[in-house]
């Protein structure tokens, strides 16, 4: 008994680290360059969010901020939050309820690829190709 709690402990921590060194992996911006339905077909991220390029910051403290940049101007879509949950593969991002909506939105997506320059996620039918967007 006393061996199975030490394996359910030591479970655990690497459960821990694993979140947490994603969610490191995360932090900064990402640029959108391709979206796509799970069948494969392109879906236009200018259709979705106007015109320029779509980004996607992920902040400590758990916050994520989509923005629409194009010729110099910026403006923010939205800003959520995020958590990576014990399997260390998923992405949760909750979005607050507002005026039309009761209770939070809660949308979880597949960690498929993440590492320092680009990331892929899946859910919900589409596929979310993302690179890491260079600091100025």
């Amino acid at each position: 008994m006393k061996q199975i709690f030490s394996l359910l402990i030591l479970f655990a921590t690497f459960s821990v680290q694993a979140q947490t060194k994603v969610e490191d992996q995360l932090l900064g911006c990402w640029g959108v360059k391709e979206l796509s339905s799970a069948d494969g077909k392109e879906i236009s991220i200018a259709d979705l969010n106007g015109p320029g390029s779509f980004f996607i910051c992920f902040k400590e403290g758990g916050k994520v901020t989509s923005t629409a940049e194009d010729g110099g101007s910026i403006r923010e879509l939205g800003t959520e939050r995020f958590e990576v949950l014990a399997d260390g593969e998923t992405l949760r991002q909750i979005e607050e309820a507002g005026p039309d909506q009761e209770g939070e939105q809660v949308t979880d997506m597949t960690i498929v690829r993440l590492d320092a320059n680009e990331m892929e996620l899946r859910g919900d039918g589409i596929i979310m190709k993302c690179v890491r967007r260079q600091e100025k």
